[in-house]
């Protein structure tokens, strides 16, 4: 535990929830490929919308797993299906197969209801959980809030719903799923990536 955390100091061990967590230097794509390399993969959100998916994640996870995809992005799905092998579907609920890994990078914040989503991916059967989701506080290099003459600025998706440190991610994951998290990362020096382990 820090003795030098003013956070515990101010706050007391009640209030506080301290995390091993590991800063990865690496691309996202390079530390996907760590984790996800020879494995079978469901990417969720795996089109990317409203960027080129086509030339970006997805297409960087083909070259090293077995990968299939799943996106709300009907229209990117069908693309999809043009360009890549693997199965891919347009709900969660259409899925049967099994996973080594369910990749949901850069997606739970844009979910409206995050709880029946993590529920939803529950239901499948795999091994492993890994989310990547943007740290509400950026707390590696402090680049997106500001509060200055009574302005507040926030730099954000405009699409997002919400923000997640390491304490609410694990607590909506475990809340809502058969996961218990077990590591946490910092990527890109500003995205939490947490690695869950599915207990049946």
């Amino acid at each position: 535990m820090p003795n030098n955390s003013n956070v515990l100091k101010i706050h007391g061990d009640y209030w506080c929830n301290i995390f091993d967590c590991t800063v990865l230097h690496e691309s996202r794509g390079e530390v996907f490929k760590k984790f996800c390399e020879n494995k079978s993969v469901l990417h969720v959100g795996c089109t990317d919308y409203p960027f080129d998916g086509l030339n970006g994640l997805h297409k960087s996870i083909t070259e090293y797993a077995n990968v299939d995809g799943v996106d709300v992005d009907r229209d990117g799905i069908d693309r999809f299906k043009k360009h890549f092998d693997g199965n891919f579907y347009y709900n969660l609920d259409e899925i049967s197969k099994s996973y080594d890994v369910v990749l949901v990078p850069e997606v739970l914040e844009h979910v409206d209801n995050a709880g029946f989503f993590l529920n939803q991916i529950n239901k499948i059967n795999f091994k492993q959980l890994i989310v990547t989701v943007p740290d509400v506080l950026s707390c590696y290099n402090y680049s997106h809030f500001e509060y200055i003459d009574n302005k507040y600025i926030e730099a954000c998706h405009p699409d997002h719903v919400a923000w997640y440190s390491p304490h609410t991610l694990k607590n909506i994951i475990e809340k809502n799923t058969n996961c218990k998290c077990s590591k946490f990362f910092i990527v890109n020096g500003r995205s939490i990536m947490t690695i869950s382990e599915k207990i049946e």
